[in-house]
């Protein structure tokens, strides 16, 4: 999208299985009614991961890698 080289996968979801090293693509449609992108959203901003898992910052380090949180 930054390029405008190719085609964005807006409104389908890429499906790679590695096993037979083969691509699928799905149309996925917007749900009116979806929390997120819906008519209606009620989900507004990210959640923090930790919070949101009930994960303790001591305990939740390992899991968090590579998320974004520390």
């Amino acid at each position: 999208m930054i390029t405008a080289i190719g085609k964005p996968l807006v409104g389908r979801l890429l499906l790679y299985d590695a096993l037979d090293a083969s691509f699928d693509e799905v149309r996925v449609d917007r749900s009116p009614e979806c929390p997120a992108c819906g008519n209606e959203p009620s989900i507004k901003e990210l959640e923090e991961y930790e919070a949101f898992c009930g994960v303790t910052t001591e305990g939740g380090s390992e899991l968090c890698e590579g998320l974004g949180t520390d």
